[in-house]
């Protein structure tokens, strides 16, 4: 905001006065816009209504309240004294109603039985130069020369009242608030009444009240009841987060549990068939699949799943692991997925290898296909090898074995081609090494996998008890 300087000594200038009172002006109007923004907006000024006396000239008045009108205007449309007119810049002005106003709305009801009139009170922003008083001015000549101006440029609420037209009790209409002016209020008067009440008093359409910080914590106080009791409504009639569903085996859920979490825990593959999403808008269900399995989920009727997780057919895989949500949006049942699977799988093979010196043993290969997986992008497997073993002779024993998983093109292992281990008289033995396959996979792939394990040299009373793979999906 902008400051004048005035230094000691120095005659005093009538511009430096009347530059402090703009840019207080200015100042405040610039606050306000940072705030409420260009548009006229309207504070306080509530109408209330008056007797039939109220006002001699009129059968039917209100009283505005204290307030104020914000609008956007040139700085200064006319001459401020010897600054003269600001018209290049504009800001947001304050036109305040200290003191209530009455109003006359009607001389008289409308003569016809049974019709009615809305009158509309609307606002406008008005600045006016009043106060005139006499001044003195300096005269060099003689004495002081007095003339009369206008001493306060004041900025001030006016209200208009428009009469619309005389129509049948509940078919008529309110006219549109003139040219510069926004409406406030509605006033309906009808044939035969006295006097207006209470209730004869609304808010005109579009009227822009601002709220006072009481009243908007009022306001949040009236939200947030409002939604306690909606969100009580869904909960009685969808169900919630914490109504858990768990299925085991081929199922179809029902509207009534739409809200749900549902457990998928089945033992197999199955299908989980949702209701119909049409004409369900917002249902939603919460899906897990805690299952080892590749689990099918399908919509009714012809639909379809869209969405991230959806691919525009009546039935979706859900991966091991995978937690995705399904919300209807009124047509179709739209997937979203909110974690990526912790996909597990186990390749597991046991029994006793007698090793012999010299001999190469195999275990019996252990196969495990993955299902389909990974719609947005290639995958790599990873995998931890576990083999375990004991010692039955005497002294000790040495033996060699390698383990390894192939996809039927390569074959993977990141340890060494060939563990050694060495056990004494009774000892049982492990081993444990990680490997990630070298390529990937392309989205939606069925990969099969099979692992072995064969031994080579060592003794005859060291055995290979048993080995397996654990098999993880990684996004490549």
């Amino acid at each position: 905001m902008d400051r004048d300087l005035l230094y000691p000594g120095q005659i005093g200038l009538v511009e430096n006065f009347l530059d402090a009172f703009k840019s207080s002006m200015i100042g405040i109007g610039i606050t306000s816009e940072a705030i409420l923004g260009q548009s006229t907006q309207v504070f306080g000024l509530a109408a209330t209504a008056l007797s039939n006396t109220a006002l001699a000239a009129s059968a039917f008045a209100v009283s505005i309240g204290r307030g104020a009108i914000f609008s956007f205007q040139e700085t200064d449309p006319n001459a401020y004294g010897v600054l003269g007119p600001d018209t290049a810049t504009s800001i947001l002005k304050t036109g305040i109603n200290l003191a209530a106003t009455q109003i006359g709305i009607a001389n008289a009801a409308p003569a016809a039985a049974g019709y009615s009139i809305n009158y509309l009170v609307s606002a406008q922003f008005q600045e006016a130069d009043a106060n005139a008083v006499n001044l003195p001015f300096y005269n060099a000549g003689g004495a002081p020369t007095i003339t009369t101006e206008n001493a306060t440029r004041t900025q001030r609420v006016v209200f208009q009242v428009t009469g619309g037209t005389m129509a049948a009790t509940g078919s008529q209409t309110t006219p549109p608030a003139p040219a510069g002016a926004v409406p406030l209020y509605v006033v309906t008067i009808t044939n035969g009444q006295g006097e207006v009440a209470a209730g004869d008093i609304a808010v005109a359409p579009g009227a822009p009240f601002i709220s006072t910080l009481t009243s908007l914590s009022a306001l949040i106080d009236t939200l947030q009841t409002g939604l306690a009791l909606e969100v009580a409504t869904r909960t009685a009639e969808q169900g919630n987060l914490k109504t858990s569903i768990g299925v085991y085996a081929t199922t179809t859920l029902t509207q009534s549990q739409q809200g749900s979490f549902v457990e998928i825990d089945a033992g197999s593959a199955i299908t989980l068939n949702l209701p119909t999403p049409v004409a369900q808008a917002g249902a939603f269900f919460r899906i897990l699949n805690a299952s080892s399995f590749a689990q099918a989920l399908k919509t009714p009727n012809g639909g379809i799943f869209t969405g991230p997780g959806g691919n525009g057919t009546a039935t979706v895989t859900i991966l091991p692991g995978q937690l995705i949500e399904a919300i209807s949006d009124n047509t179709a049942w739209v997937l979203s997925s909110l974690g990526a699977p912790a996909v597990h799988y186990l390749a597991t093979q046991s029994g006793t290898i007698a090793a012999v010196a010299g001999a190469n043993y195999t275990l019996a290969e252990a196969s495990v296909s993955f299902p389909a997986f990974s719609r947005t992008g290639a995958f790599r497997v990873r995998g931890r090898l576990l083999a375990q073993g004991s010692m039955t002779g005497s002294a000790t024993s040495r033996q060699n074995f390698c383990s390894s998983l192939s996809d039927g093109t390569a074959t993977f292992f990141t340890g060494a081609s060939w563990l050694v281990t060495s056990a004494f008289e009774g000892d049982n033995w492990a081993v444990s090494d990680y490997f990630e396959s070298s390529g990937t996979y392309a989205p939606g792939a069925s990969v099969t996998f099979t692992m072995s394990t064969a031994t080579a040299g060592g003794t005859a009373d060291f055995t290979i008890s048993g080995s397996f793979f654990e098999l993880f999906v990684v996004e490549a």
